[in-house]
């Protein structure tokens, strides 16, 4: 806890630090000499690029208060953004920087000031009113305000700028940096101008502060040249594009010297690609999937090549159990309960580099939520109803103005899904030949559920360098689960027919608090940020199962029915404490390093109630030590990481670095305080057991071919369910336990990626393979000792395992508005183990495949049909059953901003999920252990139609909460009104 406690205090010191050191301000001065004024005056009309409209500026000899003629009083002045003439000469050039300081002092003074113009048409300031005077935001503005007066109304304009949305010109561009001499010290009272590219005409402009730093705003989409020019100085001229992907520019520090430099030139351009290969990932843009609206991030996930989902809603990534991100961290939050309209893209990272958990050994789903990164507001409302019973619910707004900017959003999601499933079991004698005795379960569920999710987040602009954001997120789930269980079985020449209803009520409750701190430098890539995650979780449930058997003659066995009551409960906290630090060396060369903590303490119960019935007599309930439990969880990992990058023109690689120190301890408080742990490392010998390397190398060849190779070493530890030496479950045909032998499983993964971007044609090729050192793995025998013969399902520790395949996804633009996208993934499998005295080995090949196919009909009409097959693959003592699915959807837009969307999801109800499982009979002696065949299948969807609209608002407008202009054509001030 020393180190968590570290990583707190480093935190809280950055961000006080930061936020102190940016509330420093120079005091005003405002002089009252009228010289001075007359000099101020003569320089604010002389070098002025003051706007046609407005005439020349006078001053007021006893405020210094610069005003508009009287000849056209309802124009307010405008001042110039270009500094007077200043001498070389130091102190009469500081003399000259003196007189400039005034003309800021002095709109200082108007925004905080009144005034009135007298009878000779001068200014006066009337300090007992409270009406704020009227500052036009033009050109010679306070360092931060807009150059030149808006034209064409709300959301215009200067001419020569880009038009906007619905033939609205967008004014909600962003650029930044800081003016600095050769020696690195701050250049104040530069002048900075933005003009368009081409035309010239003057778009923005300001001086930079005290400390060289300048921001325009509210600039349009477009080409522009960024000039800057001081006295004494070379110009500096530089070209940046304002485009609608990339409204905040950091151009940098920007170096004023006597000699002329020639800036690059700083293109933002280009369009977001549905399917994207980078460095270490592949990320899927899944904005425009149709048949995932209304729905949740396991709709989402349908769509993703290599992710699969099971009945119980579990995803795998090539067959292994991946971790879900959100936005870049780790999160307690399932994909269930992510609104599917809230994801912009998924990342799917493979085989993730040191920088990642080493516990990452499944891969990573990284869910990127939507944004809000433009000024103005905009929001989504939307509700669907499905013929499942089900319904959704979101509403989501943004804002954003200035410094600041919050989000806001809430979601419901509810269902009804009733399915049928089957568990049929047959025993084997000594031989491993098929005996009469079975078991077999007809399953007939009902699942009710009914999920919410909250979330406020803001983020504070401190300057254009330094970030402050907060959000906490609150989800809420309430789940309610019928089995009706038909059971027949045959032990030792026994016939029964029985039935078992299982009944569960169970909620959960999460609150997330995330808070972080960014700052970035001029030099492009140099950032470091600090986050502070807090996760409280609780949940519980109450469980009713009830046991009934019946004789051939159909009279009910003695002591049936039989109950069991659990009552169950869990509540955790979880403190996450990371800095990371990105650190360019040249503009080819980086290094990246980081400190992580992250600390969960858990408590959890389960009491366990019996009851039977003889004689239609029902006995008290007695409690049942054997499934109740107590425990105590103590889970802290403490990491830190160090990777280096080197680009070579097309040609790059990647070394990194992760070490990881875990300790891990669950205590019983019920079962005679009986504890379980691991950790590493406990001595020299176990160091490597806490190193996890990593390496990346790639080519590219133009822009249209790129080929990646990379390997890491990974870790999965066991969960306390699967260590843990206690009952978790038992019905009538089975029992679940840990196993406090369970030892953590190392991994070691490479893969091979080639991509090909062409116009009409993306490919992206995959070789992977992975090799398992004592892998974990489900374990099911049959008890010899249990009269009921019942399964044992638990966990044990395999030999090895080795996998491997080739994955292919194609993505083709064959006509205009024709889309579609092909996965196909074969691979191999190889586990080899023993559990006990029981051999447990298996190996064969699997493939799957993926189809989305859309296409953009007239009058905005948009069809889309998704379709899976999944072949049967190999588990340790067995396969799965093939599974084959596919959906539809049809969206037709209406004005541009409201979406009807019908989608039936399993057209064919044929999304089964299933098992089939052997098991040879292993002989002990006199003695032997029964074996089993076993099928099972269930379901965790019915098909459904489900029918939604959304709609969609907002103005990307950086001036949305100024004061409009009020009647009678006066302009309205800039200050904010809320």
């Amino acid at each position: 806890m020393s180190t968590l406690r570290f990583f707190i205090l480093l935190s809280i010191s950055a961000i006080a630090l930061t936020v102190h050191a940016q509330s420093a301000a120079d005091s005003l001065r405002i002089s009252n000499s009228r010289h001075e004024a007359d000099s101020i005056l003569k320089a604010i009309n002389s070098h002025a690029g003051v706007h046609p409209s407005v005439p020349k500026a006078t001053v007021n000899p006893v405020t210094d208060v610069p005003v508009q003629s009287p000849a056209r009083q309802e124009v307010p002045a405008v001042i110039s953004t270009s500094p007077p003439a200043l001498p070389v000469d130091p102190a009469a050039r500081k003399q000259a920087q003196d007189s400039v300081r005034h003309i800021k002092q002095v709109l200082d003074s108007l925004r905080q000031h009144p005034m009135t113009q007298n009878a000779a048409g001068r200014a006066t300031i009337n300090p007992d009113s409270l009406n704020k005077s009227r500052v036009n935001p033009g050109i010679g503005a306070a360092p931060g305000q807009q150059g030149v007066p808006k034209q064409g109304g709300y959301g215009g304009a200067p001419q020569g700028g880009t038009g906007g949305y619905g033939g609205m010109k967008m004014s909600i561009g962003h650029i930044y940096g800081k003016v600095i001499d050769s020696q690195k010290k701050p250049v104040s009272y530069a002048a900075v101008a933005l003009k368009t590219l081409g035309k010239d005409s003057l778009v923005g402009g300001q001086l930079t502060e005290d400390n060289g730093d300048f921001s325009l705003t509210d600039l349009p989409f477009g080409a522009y040249n960024l000039k800057i020019t001081f006295v004494g100085y070379k110009d500096i001229i530089q070209k940046v594009v304002v485009a609608p992907n990339k409204t905040d520019q950091d151009v940098g520090n920007l170096v004023m010297a006597a000699d002329a430099t020639k800036l690059k030139e700083v293109d933002v351009t280009g369009t977001k690609s549905t399917m994207e290969l980078k460095v270490d990932r592949k990320v899927f843009n899944v904005g425009n999937d149709i048949s995932a609206r209304g729905g949740t991030g396991l709709d989402v996930m349908k769509n993703i090549p290599s992710v699969s989902i099971d009945a119980s809603g579990n995803v795998t990534l090539r067959n292994n159990t991946p971790q879900v991100y959100v936005d870049g961290k780790p999160t307690t939050l399932t994909l269930e309960q992510i609104p599917a309209d809230q994801i912009d893209r998924v990342e799917v990272i493979t085989n993730p580099s040191a920088k990642f958990e080493a516990a990452s050994s499944g891969g990573i789903i990284n869910v990127v939520m939507k944004k809000n990164g433009k000024p103005g507001y905009n929001g989504i409302v939307n509700a669907n109803i499905a013929t499942n019973t089900g319904y959704n619910g979101l509403a989501m707004l943004n804002l954003k103005q200035k410094k600041f900017g919050v989000s806001l959003m809430y979601t419901v999601n509810g269902a009804t899904n009733r399915t049928h499933g089957y568990n049929n079991t047959r025993y084997l004698d000594a031989f491993s030949e098929p005996t009469n005795n079975y078991v077999n379960q007809d399953i007939n569920s009902t699942f009710k559920r009914v999920f919410q999710v909250a979330r406020v987040a803001f983020d504070f602009y401190i300057n254009n360098r330094n970030t402050l954001s907060i959000s906490e997120n609150a989800v809420f789930g309430n789940f309610n689960t019928t089995d009706n269980i038909d059971i027949s079985r045959n032990i030792q020449d026994t016939l029964l027919h029985g039935t078992q209803v299982n009944s569960q009520l169970n909620h959960f409750r999460n609150f997330t608090t995330d808070l972080n701190f960014k700052h970035t430098y001029p030099k492009e890539g140099k950032e470091y940020t600090i986050d502070i995650q807090y996760n409280h979780s609780q949940g519980g449930g109450d469980y009713l199962y009830t046991n009934t058997n019946y004789y051939p003659s159909g009279s009910i066995v003695a002591f049936d029915p039989r109950h069991q009551v659990f009552a169950g409960a869990q509540h955790a906290d979880m403190i996450t404490a990371q800095w990371d630090l990105s650190l360019p060396i040249r503009d080819n060369m980086k290094i990246e390093l980081g400190l992580r903590s992250n600390y969960k303490l858990t408590y959890s119960y389960n009491t366990v109630n019996d009851d039977s019935t003889l004689n239609g007599v029902t006995s008290a309930r007695y409690f049942d030590p054997a499934l109740s439990n107590d425990y105590k969880i103590d889970d802290l990992v403490d990491a830190a990481y160090i990777t280096f990058t080197h680009q070579v023109k097309g040609f790059s690689y990647q070394l990194g670095l992760r070490a990881e120190q875990v300790y891990y301890k669950g205590t019983s408080r019920l079962n005679g305080d009986s504890s379980f742990s691991y950790q590493y490392p406990t001595d020299v010998a176990s160091i490597p057991k806490m190193l996890f390397p990593s390496f990346n190398i790639s080519q590219k060849w133009g822009t249209a071919h790129e080929l990646q190779f990379n390997v890491a070493r990974k870790v999965n530890r066991p969960n306390f369910f699967q260590i843990a030496p206690f009952v978790f479950s038992s019905t009538a045909t089975s029992i679940q336990r840990g196993n406090p032998s369970l030892q953590p499983e190392f991994i070691n993964q490479g893969e091979i990626n080639y991509s090909l971007g062409l116009s009409k044609v993306s490919w992206l090729s995959s070789i992977y393979g992975r090799y398992v050192q004592q892998p974990i793995a489900t374990y099911v025998y049959t008890d010899i000792n249990d009269i009921q013969q019942r399964q044992i399902i638990t966990y044990n520790n395999n030999d090895y395992s080795v996998s491997g395949g080739w994955e292919n996804t194609l993505k083709i633009y064959p006509v205009k508005k024709l889309d579609i996208t092909l996965t196909g993934n074969v691979f191999y499998t190889n586990i080899v183990g023993n559990s006990g005295d029981v051999k447990v080995s298996n190996s064969g090949w699997s493939w799957l495949g993926k189809a989305m196919v859309s296409y953009k009909f007239p009058l905005d009409f948009t069809l889309q049909a998704n379709g899976t097959y999944e072949a049967p693959k190999i588990l340790p003592q067995g396969k799965t059953i093939p599974m084959g699915y596919f959906d539809l959807a049809l969206s037709k837009d209406f004005m541009g901003f409201i979406t009807i969307n019908l989608t039936v999801s399993d057209v064919l109800n044929s999304r089964t999920n299933g098992t089939q499982i052997y098991q040879a009979t292993d002989n002990m002696g006199a003695g032997y252990i029964p074996g089993f065949t076993q099928d099972s299948a269930r379901r965790r969807d019915q098909r459904f139609a489900k029918l939604g609209v959304s709609f969609r608002f907002g103005k990307m407008d950086a001036s949305f909460f100024k004061k409009k202009k009020p009647a009678g054509g006066q302009q309205g001030g800039d200050d904010i009104g809320f």
